[in-house]
């Protein structure tokens, strides 16, 4: 299936965003990408022993932060953060980034 203009722009950010966050110790992440018929997604499974941190706890920080950053919560039960490219603007994937790695005490 062909995508639009739209939907391969989210899937460049989706694609960007998972290599932004890509090898951090503790976090096993997944592109989906839906081939066009949904919205494009990047999921990241948190180790919770590992990181010392649940899900619910990161999504906390990064609403509570500077600035705030809003991911989806629902699989936070089973720790797993979901980051959709529907909100993003220009500048955000690397803003989200950053402040991921920053919570999740991973280094470049």
């Amino acid at each position: 299936q062909r995508l639009t203009r739209r939907q391969r722009q989210m899937c460049i950010r989706d694609r960007d965003i998972a290599a932004g966050l890509e090898g951090i110790a503790g976090a096993e992440l997944a592109l989906i990408e839906r081939n066009g018929k949904g919205v494009p997604e990047v999921q990241l499974k948190l180790d919770q022993t590992q990181l010392g941190l649940s899900a619910a706890r990161l999504i906390k920080q990064l609403q509570d932060g500077d600035p705030s950053v809003h991911v989806n919560h629902a699989r936070a039960r089973e720790d797993v953060i979901v980051l959709g490219p529907t909100c993003l603007r220009a500048g955000d994937v690397e803003l989200l980034v950053k402040r991921m790695r920053a919570e999740l005490g991973a280094t470049r």
